[in-house]
């Protein structure tokens, strides 16, 4: 699921699922639209129990993962990475 062309969405649910690929970087989940400003992603975003999910992609990585560290039920070793490889940190 990619809604990284989106900007104006800041709400995603998509719990319950068996996605493999998620994409939420629309600048709504970094601290704000301003990467050197510190808070909270400014999306709402559920996607736990999605057990094929191993990467979800963000615009803040460490952000996402202050707001909403753990996520259950998805795979092992999951991450929020703002681009493959690229300041990953863990989801669950």
């Amino acid at each position: 699921l990619d809604v990284s062309n989106n900007p104006d969405l800041d709400t995603v649910y998509c719990h319950n699922n068996n996605l493999t690929y998620l994409d939420l970087r629309n600048g709504h989940t970094g601290a704000t639209s301003n990467p050197n400003v510190y808070g909270p992603p400014t999306m709402s975003a559920t996607f736990h129990n999605n057990p094929s999910l191993a990467v979800i992609y963000v615009d803040s990585g460490y952000q996402c993962h202050l707001a909403w560290y753990p996520v259950s039920g998805l795979a092992a070793g999951a991450q929020f990475c703002n681009s493959p490889g690229v300041n990953c940190v863990p989801a669950n």
